[in-house]
């Protein structure tokens, strides 16, 4: 009965059991023990990372779990409840209500959660919490392993970023994201600071692998890619370009070139996620021999907090 569950964030000692179940129908085994592993071991994250790590239990035994990820930027990624075989759905809405709370509280901007379309189930309690569907990401990978040859011939200049460049590849995302066609949605809800706060978040991070594009001596775009040796593949975390030389073929040229470079440390492939509304990045992904391995909708949910900032600006 609903009525003897408890709800509550994750002691420490749950939170193994907690994410086992948060992850137990998008992770075979041993890949979800091998991810859950890796995140309870990475210190540098601190307990900020499990404030929003919430369990439902009936006496001691977990019987449902959600977590909302925290991360750098003000951005919250929503993975959607999950229960032990038998729970009412009503645990699962009032484990939702109480991480959106805590979400809200923390004075977060906005929370995203990312579902498979079929899920009719999650569809609809995310729906009912607030949140609207944004769009639909399609999940590619190279179709083929990367040449192993010389660097590709590009008509413009990578320069690898260094830490005292923040600034300037702030300054290079706030402009590749004008008239962007990828969650078109998002625009003005976050700025380069924080998306690259996000993007520096992950544990695949490492500066020699972001680059700005130039072109005359001026930038005018970006490329920035992670290193996941485990998978082995290299993740096309952000590419883009200013306004004025889009339509050149340059994205082509910087994609190749990420190839190569996965290519150099003996990755075999390369993946990405990318609007499925954003055609014309879509066909050009897809003219470079790119594949659709998966899709999920993207849902978005903004907090009063963020509208009233907005309307203040």
């Amino acid at each position: 009965m609903a009525e003897d569950i408890a709800i509550s964030q994750a002691p420490a000692d749950q939170r193994w059991a907690a994410l086992d179940l948060t992850f137990s129908t998008l992770l075979p085994q041993p890949a979800r023990e091998q991810h859950i592993r890796s995140l309870l071991a990475d210190s540098a994250a601190g307990d900020e990372r499990w404030r929003g790590l919430w369990i439902a239990r009936r006496q001691e035994t977990i019987v449902g779990a959600v977590w909302a990820h925290f991360q750098p930027g003000q951005a919250v990624n929503v993975w959607p409840p999950r229960l032990a075989t038998g729970e009412s759905g009503s645990v699962a809405d009032r484990l939702l209500a109480g991480v959106l709370a805590e979400v809200e509280a923390a004075g977060s901007k906005m929370a995203q959660s990312l579902v498979a379309p079929a899920d009719r189930e999650d569809v609809a309690r995310l729906s009912a919490a607030g949140f609207t569907r944004l769009a639909e990401l399609e999940y590619l990978v190279s179709g083929r392993a990367a040449s192993r040859g010389g660097p590709p011939t590009l008509p413009l200049e990578l320069q690898p970023y260094q830490a005292a460049d923040r600034s300037r590849m702030e300054a290079i995302v706030d402009r590749t994201y004008v008239g962007s066609l990828d969650c078109a949605g998002l625009n003005g809800l976050r700025t380069g600071s924080q998306l690259l706060d996000e993007y520096q978040s992950t544990a695949a991070h490492l500066p020699g692998h972001w680059f700005f594009a130039t072109s005359q001596g001026a930038d005018v775009g970006c490329l920035l890619l992670a290193d996941h040796p485990a998978l082995d593949q290299f993740e096309l975390v952000y590419v883009a370009l200013v306004p004025e030389v889009r339509g050149r073929g340059w994205g082509a040229a910087l994609v190749r070139c990420a190839e190569w470079f996965a290519a150099s440390v003996g990755r075999q492939r390369i993946v990405l996620a990318v609007d499925s509304a954003n055609r014309p990045a879509v066909a050009m992904y897809e003219a470079l021999g790119m594949v659709a391995w998966d899709r999920r909708d993207v849902y978005l949910r903004t907090f009063a907090s963020a509208c009233s900032e907005s309307a203040g600006e």
